[in-house]
């Protein structure tokens, strides 16, 4: 019986000791580990954040928010729920929101991560309703309204004043599901680009009562994140050093159709282009100096060569993705009716290296100045399409 006690008395010290040692390899282990976000940006990449809000379940607004601390540098891209793609768990071409499930975020923000050869590491989902809550407990938000809002239906009033304008919550609401007749996607998406943002801005205005103990625990309550407190607390500390003037605003370009009824939106290039415009979203965020903070958004005329029909138009969409403006496209003057073989850029305004950025990004070896003062004055570059010119490429 006393070897017993004296083996129980050992076995219990043996478990204490155990259980100290483990306590303190967790004690330490929390304390000098390093949070993912952290770690992002030290090793120099551009943090991505995908922000959702939602009504009915169902995305109502999704941006993939993406920065880089060390420049202050961010960027917005709208990702409509009817971008179609093709669904591999369902074996067919839907729209992408259909994945969308507010208890499990990873299938579509894996899809979105899929169409834009990212890896999100990061999300925020508030469904409409909170995210009135959040608006009011910050104060509300600063935005720009053209013209006044007065929209009756059958079951809602929008009403919102024009102007330069602090909406509570309920018109930060009204302000994201207001629908026009005749309003464009394009408008629709730059009025929710605008939305982000002055909420990035007054999140970061808010930091730190947004991270005390009260508002932390009211937005864990209100807001769906895969962030810990103390990645959240980081996450406001770096968007506050974001610098929102500069804050590059992009969409999805592409053809829409139908399928099974439904009004798809498909990436232009086999979704080619839309990973293409992310990786230079990338390299804008992280380079110190780019052409594009100059101020300068640079006119394209877009002249076809070649006897391809549309070869112009298409080609302007997609320089229109990548943020050029397009004054013009049109067949180019031919001597004695042949060909172009080889595309050419042609700097008009004295600008080479807006010239040579455009060549670069069509992969094409043939640019050089041109000044030519009987053109358009709003024309900065001339894009003179070769048979060498596959649509996308320079061959």
């Amino acid at each position: 019986m006393k070897r017993e006690k004296e083996f129980d008395r050992s076995l219990l010290l043996l478990l204490i000791m155990m259980l100290v040692i483990i306590f303190t390899a967790l004690f330490l282990y929390f304390q000098v580990r390093t949070d993912k976000m952290s770690e992002l940006v030290k090793s120099g990449g551009v943090i991505p954040v995908l922000f959702i809000v939602t009504e009915d379940d169902k995305p109502l607004l999704s941006e993939l928010f993406l920065f880089y601390p060390d420049t202050g540098k961010g960027a917005l891209l709208d990702i409509p729920g009817n971008t179609g793609s093709i669904i591999e768990n369902l074996n067919k071409v839907d729209r992408i929101d259909i994945l969308f499930d507010p208890q499990n975020v990873e299938p579509f923000k894996q899809k979105i991560g899929d169409l834009t050869d990212t890896q999100i590491p990061f999300h925020m989902i508030v469904s409409l309703d909170n995210l009135q809550d959040l608006v009011d407990i910050v104060d509300g938000l600063q935005l720009f309204i053209a013209n006044p809002i007065d929209i009756k239906n059958e079951n809602e009033v929008f009403l919102l004043p024009s102007g330069s304008v602090n909406l509570d919550g309920s018109k930060v609401g009204s302000y994201l599901k207001y629908s026009i007749i005749g309003e464009s996607d394009t408008e629709r998406i730059d009025r929710h680009q605008k939305f982000m943002k002055s909420f990035l801005e007054k999140l970061a205005m808010r930091k730190e009562y947004l991270a005390s103990d009260d508002l932390y625990h009211f937005l864990n309550e209100r807001v769906s994140t895969n962030m810990d407190r103390k990645t959240f607390e980081i996450f406001l500390n770096y968007i506050d050093d974001l610098d929102t003037d500069r804050l590059q605003y992009n969409k999805i370009l592409g053809i829409k159709r139908f399928v099974d009824n439904k009004e798809l939106l498909f990436p232009h290039y086999d979704e080619k282009l839309l990973k293409e415009l992310v990786k230079q979203i990338g390299d804008y965020l992280i380079n110190i100096r780019s052409l594009s903070d100059q101020g300068v958004a640079f006119s394209v005329e877009i002249l076809n060569g070649t006897d391809i029909n549309g070869l112009a138009s298409r080609t302007a969409q997609v320089l229109k993705s990548f943020g050029y403006k397009i004054s013009d496209f049109s067949n180019a003057t031919r001597i004695d009716g042949k060909e172009y073989v080889n595309t050419v850029v042609l700097d008009r305004k004295g600008n080479p290296d807006a010239a040579k950025s455009l060549a670069a990004l069509l992969k094409c070896e043939r640019w050089h100045s041109e000044a030519d003062d009987s053109l358009d004055d709003t024309i900065d570059i001339t894009l003179i399409l070769g048979k060498d010119f596959d649509g996308r490429y320079v061959k």
